[in-house]
This record gives structure tokens, C-alpha cells and sequence, in this order.
């Protein structure tokens, strides 16, 4: 969230925290792209991807799918697959 780090953001943030704790606050905020390290929203997605990985894969390799798309001739739209 790159755009909420700047100068007249972090000025309102410090005098919101130096009200709320009765004395000067600096703040000084460093951003970290460390790729190594996930934020919760980037292991939100990561647990999402891999459900629906596995949701295709067991959709894919059920017996009962198998044989409709078989019987029917029918096409599975992957696209369509969510994970619950």
C-alpha cells in the first residue's frame, strides 16, 4: 500500500498517536518488499490457489465426472471450479 506511505499520511497517523498517548510520537515507517516474507493477504491467496488446485484435481479424477463427460460427451469448463 505504497500510496498511503507518504508525508502528509504519516504526519496524521504520528499526531493521531501522539493524542492518543499524551506525548510527541515520531513515526518513521520503513516498507519491506521482502519476497521471502508473505503479508496476509499474500497467504490468503496462496491458500486459496492451492484449494482450488485441489478442488480441479478431484473434479478432474472422480469417477462420477469421468462418466458423465464420458456418456454425454461433455466438456468440463475448469474455469467454473471453486473451492468451498
Amino acid at each position: 500500500q505504497r500510496h498511503l506511505n507518504n508525508r502528509g499520511a504519516q504526519q496524521k497517523l504520528a499526531e493521531a498517536l501522539s493524542m492518543l498517548k499524551g506525548s510527541t510520537v515520531e513515526l518513521t515507517i520503513v516498507e519491506d518488499d521482502n519476497p521471502a516474507v508473505r503479508t496476509p493477504l499474500e497467504w490468503r491467496q496462496a491458500i486459496y490457489e492451492e484449494k482450488l488446485a485441489q478442488a480441479r484435481e478431484a473434479i478432474i479424477a472422480d469417477n462420477n465426472i469421468q462418466t458423465l463427460r464420458r456418456f454425454f460427451d461433455a466438456d468440463l469448463d475448469e474455469e467454473s471450479i471453486r473451492p468451498i
